[in-house]
């Protein structure tokens, strides 16, 4: 019984430690903002004021600026161009979210951190660059900024998180550095004018054949762009799968040659592909899931008699025409 009460006692007073440190010790007002003060290190919680061009103050009461707090910026239309102090390491999630007016905004170069939706909606930003002392960026941070034309990414990230720049309708191309190990789903979902997604040279996982992605072995094809400018494409050689969505949306390619060799087509891999006229798979091409050509209203299976893809075509109620 006595093992018991000390067993409590400890984990109670453990509990009560590590609620107490995570409090802050002080909150206030500085100016337009509100602030909380953690062990000396200052956290914007709130903007308070109307916008415009907007100085973050690098010191409070003599301690750093240190983070951008959760929404502290949060639908703050008015805002136009922001400097944020050399201090601070975390641009916290949904800190500039829905920010429409905001036309520039430069990152220091202390920043490790980049929140959940972070700049999601920030419409007018055309151009942002990312210093290379970021190690995480976290989903969504930039989708629906419309106006984002041109991103640098650092060399540090090993992951681009889901949904990182969906909706990003007038970004054109993007390239992914060396570390690049992971691309999240719906990375680039609704770019419709993303022709082309490179990969830096020294990168082993992936990499970009006229810009397309593939992985590092070209064995696999991860992602074609949405804003692919060519009408017909050639699958190149070697490739064995076509991943899922590999192809979801891409509404301007009419043609897609499949070479033999490729065995599986993944889920949703054409789905949407509202332009899509015809697609031809060879004899090789065992594997084709069942929402594969989902939404694919137009299009046209060329494949060999006797074939998996002449049995698809006929369970998916998909026209098929016989190739010599």
């Amino acid at each position: 019984m006595l093992c018991k009460k000390i067993s409590l006692y400890l984990f109670i007073t453990m509990f009560l430690l590590f609620f107490i440190s995570s409090i802050p010790l002080k909150a206030g007002n500085y100016s337009n903002f509100s602030y909380s003060d953690n062990k000396g290190e200052i956290t914007i919680e709130k903007y308070n004021g109307k916008g415009g061009n907007v100085v973050i103050p690098e010191f409070i009461e003599g301690k750093p600026v240190t983070e951008i707090g959760r929404k502290a910026f949060n639908g703050c239309t008015g805002l136009k161009n922001i400097t944020i102090p050399d201090k601070v390491t975390v641009i916290g999630d949904s800190s500039f979210t829905g920010c429409t007016g905001l036309l520039s905004i430069t990152i220091p170069h202390n920043v490790t951190l980049i929140g959940y939706q972070a700049f999601s909606g920030c419409a007018s930003l055309a151009d942002i660059k990312i210093p290379d002392s970021v190690i995480s960026i976290y989903e969504f941070a930039f989708a629906h900024c419309t106006g984002l034309k041109s991103i640098s990414l650092p060399e540090k990230i090993t992951e681009i998180p889901m949904g990182m720049f969906a909706s990003c309708t007038a970004l054109t191309s993007v390239t992914l550095p060396a570390g690049i190990t992971k691309v999240g789903g719906i990375a680039f979902a609704g770019c419709i004018s993303l022709s082309e997604i490179n990969v830096k040279k020294e990168n082993k996982i992936f990499e970009s054949i006229d810009g397309v992605l593939f992985s590092g072995d070209g064995r696999i094809l991860r992602q074609c762009p949405e804003g692919k400018k060519e009408k017909t494409y050639i699958i190149p050689d070697g490739v064995n799968e076509i991943e899922m969505d590999a192809f979801s949306c891409c509404t301007g390619i009419n043609s897609i040659i499949i070479p033999a060799g490729v065995t599986i087509i993944g889920e949703r891999a054409f789905s949407r592909c509202t332009g899509l006229k015809s697609v031809t798979i060879p004899g090789s091409v065992n594997i084709i899931q069942s929402s594969a050509f989902f939404e694919c209203t137009g299009v046209t299976i060329y494949g060999y008699k006797n074939s998996f893809s002449e049995e698809y075509s006929k369970h998916n109620r998909i026209p098929f025409q016989a190739i010599d």
